[in-house]
Protein backbone atom coordinates (compact mmCIF):
# COMPACT_ATOMS: atom_id res chain seq x y z
CA UNK A 1 0.00 0.00 0.00
CA UNK A 2 2.79 2.41 0.89
CA UNK A 3 4.64 1.57 -2.32
CA UNK A 4 1.55 2.29 -4.37
CA UNK A 5 1.08 5.65 -2.63
CA UNK A 6 4.70 6.61 -3.29
CA UNK A 7 4.56 5.61 -6.94
CA UNK A 8 1.30 7.50 -7.40
CA UNK A 9 2.82 10.60 -5.80
CA UNK A 10 5.90 10.43 -7.98
CA UNK A 11 3.81 10.00 -11.11
CA UNK A 12 1.50 12.89 -10.27
CA UNK A 13 4.52 15.05 -9.42
CA UNK A 14 6.09 14.29 -12.79
CA UNK A 15 2.83 15.14 -14.56
CA UNK A 16 2.54 18.47 -12.70
CA UNK A 17 6.16 19.40 -13.48
CA UNK A 18 5.66 18.50 -17.14
CA UNK A 19 2.54 20.66 -17.29
CA UNK A 20 4.36 23.55 -15.62
CA UNK A 21 7.29 23.29 -18.05
CA UNK A 22 4.86 23.27 -20.98
CA UNK A 23 2.82 26.26 -19.79
CA UNK A 24 5.29 28.55 -18.00
CA UNK A 25 8.56 30.08 -19.15
CA UNK A 26 11.60 27.90 -18.37
CA UNK A 27 12.97 30.44 -15.86
CA UNK A 28 9.76 30.44 -13.82
CA UNK A 29 8.61 26.79 -14.00
CA UNK A 30 11.09 25.33 -11.45
CA UNK A 31 10.20 27.96 -8.83
CA UNK A 32 6.47 27.43 -9.30
CA UNK A 33 7.01 23.66 -9.22
CA UNK A 34 8.85 23.88 -5.89
CA UNK A 35 6.12 26.15 -4.54
CA UNK A 36 3.40 23.69 -5.56
CA UNK A 37 5.41 20.84 -4.00
CA UNK A 38 5.84 22.78 -0.74
CA UNK A 39 2.12 23.54 -0.51
CA UNK A 40 1.13 19.93 -1.20
CA UNK A 41 3.69 18.69 1.35
CA UNK A 42 2.27 21.05 3.97
CA UNK A 43 -1.26 19.85 3.28
CA UNK A 44 -0.13 16.22 3.53
CA UNK A 45 1.57 16.95 6.85
CA UNK A 46 -1.57 18.56 8.25
CA UNK A 47 -3.71 15.62 7.17
CA UNK A 48 -1.22 13.23 8.78
CA UNK A 49 -1.26 15.18 12.06
CA UNK A 50 -5.06 15.23 12.09
CA UNK A 51 -5.17 11.46 11.55
CA UNK A 52 -2.60 10.86 14.31
CA UNK A 53 -4.52 13.09 16.74
CA UNK A 54 -7.82 11.37 15.98
CA UNK A 55 -6.20 7.94 16.36
CA UNK A 56 -4.68 8.81 19.77
CA UNK A 57 -7.98 10.27 21.00
CA UNK A 58 -9.80 7.13 19.88
CA UNK A 59 -7.20 4.97 21.66
CA UNK A 60 -7.62 7.00 24.88
CA UNK A 61 -11.38 6.47 24.79
CA UNK A 62 -11.25 2.78 23.95
CA UNK A 63 -8.23 2.00 26.11
CA UNK A 64 -5.32 -0.09 25.02
CA UNK A 65 -6.45 -3.75 24.83
CA UNK A 66 -2.87 -5.00 25.01
CA UNK A 67 -2.29 -3.36 28.39
CA UNK A 68 -5.72 -4.07 29.84
CA UNK A 69 -5.35 -7.79 29.12
CA UNK A 70 -2.15 -7.89 31.22
CA UNK A 71 -3.77 -6.51 34.37
CA UNK A 72 -6.15 -8.54 36.51
CA UNK A 73 -9.13 -6.29 37.36
CA UNK A 74 -9.81 -8.19 40.59
CA UNK A 75 -6.33 -7.45 41.94
CA UNK A 76 -6.77 -3.75 41.23
CA UNK A 77 -10.05 -3.66 43.13
CA UNK A 78 -8.53 -5.60 46.04
CA UNK A 79 -5.45 -3.35 46.06
CA UNK A 80 -3.08 -6.27 45.56
CA UNK A 81 -1.98 -5.52 42.03
CA UNK A 82 1.65 -6.46 41.59
CA UNK A 83 1.54 -6.79 37.82
CA UNK A 84 4.28 -4.99 36.00
CA UNK A 85 2.81 -3.51 32.86
CA UNK A 86 5.31 -2.66 30.14
CA UNK A 87 5.09 0.84 28.76
CA UNK A 88 3.99 0.75 25.14
CA UNK A 89 5.11 3.69 23.03
CA UNK A 90 2.37 5.84 21.58
CA UNK A 91 1.95 5.54 17.86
Amino acid sequence: MQGTARLTGQTLGAVVVTALLAVLPLELAPRVGLGVAAVLTGIAGLVSMLRATAKSERRDVEGNPQISSLVDPQSIVAGTDTTTVPAYPRR
